[in-house]
């Protein structure tokens, strides 16, 4: 179950912190900050979001050659996308200097996907989206909707940017996958 009550997030960041301290296991630590990490995020509402980066920047630092912390560089890569107290710009530089730092795949292709439909969501560079969503989409997607829409995605930003081979192998690709 999940802790949705006050009382059951603590017994759960008391656990964890327990459980990361306590463990010879490096895999098992690294579980549990990013837990921690992810419980600051997903429990303690919006007004807590640097609280949430430093825990995934902790993740990060302490871990970097886990899935973990790979995993927490994503996420980092998404929660600085979306701060409005830095430019565009700055925000997409910081974003792919992190990525530079994946090397593990499922972790790179969330943050080319963070990436690229960030740059559709503020309305930048469509190439820069492109880029992105091309190389989420050779990782391998997950799930059905987050297939069909980036597929979609790039057969639109393909036909905009008059790379019409792109956007016909996607268009086809999207209706091959999704007619019924």
């Amino acid at each position: 179950a999940q802790p949705r009550t006050q009382k059951r997030i603590e017994q759960a960041r008391r656990l964890l912190e327990t459980m990361a301290i306590r463990t010879d296991d490096r895999e098992l630590a690294a579980l549990s900050d990013y837990l921690l990490a992810r419980i600051g995020h997903s429990y303690a509402g919006t007004g807590s979001l640097e609280a949430a980066a430093n825990g995934y920047r902790t993740v990060s630092q302490r871990h970097p050659d886990t899935v973990f912390g790979a995993y927490a560089t994503a996420r980092l890569i998404l929660l600085d996308l979306y701060q409005p107290a830095t430019d565009w710009p700055q925000r997409l530089a910081a974003a792919e200097e992190r990525l530079q730092n994946l090397n593990q795949p499922e972790a790179k292709r969330n943050a080319h996907l963070a990436i690229g439909q960030a740059c559709l969501f503020f309305r930048t560079d469509d190439a820069v989206a492109l880029r992105h969503l091309l190389a989420a989409h050779a990782l391998g997607l997950q799930g059905t909707i987050v297939r069909a829409n980036t597929t979609l995605a790039i057969a639109a930003l393909a036909e905009r940017l008059d790379e019409k081979a792109t956007a016909l192998h996607f268009w086809r690709q999207f209706l091959a996958e999704n007619s019924r």
